[in-house]
């Protein structure tokens, strides 16, 4: 996995749409992406890595009924769209 994902590798990882990963990312719900250079964005591999594990460690059944949005470490709670 590159250092480095771009919002198309982060929805790919996330079986979900780049504008999804978009508003995720307006709401705080994914790790903060870098800037490292003036017109990109870019997510590190190693957060996105820490993230899924997290998501992982937290789910459990019937987790999967419809699309969820991923909790936030101080949401403390599962969010249903």
């Amino acid at each position: 996995m590159p250092d480095l994902l771009t919002v198309r590798d982060v929805a790919r990882r996330l079986s979900v749409s780049e504008r999804t990963v978009w508003r995720w990312t307006a709401l705080g719900l994914l790790p903060p992406p870098v800037h490292p250079h003036a017109r990109s964005t870019r997510w590190r591999a190693a957060d996105m890595e820490r993230y899924l594990e997290n998501l992982a460690d937290h789910s459990g059944p019937g987790d999967d009924d419809g699309e969820t949005l991923p909790h936030s470490g101080t949401a403390g709670g599962r969010l249903v769209s």
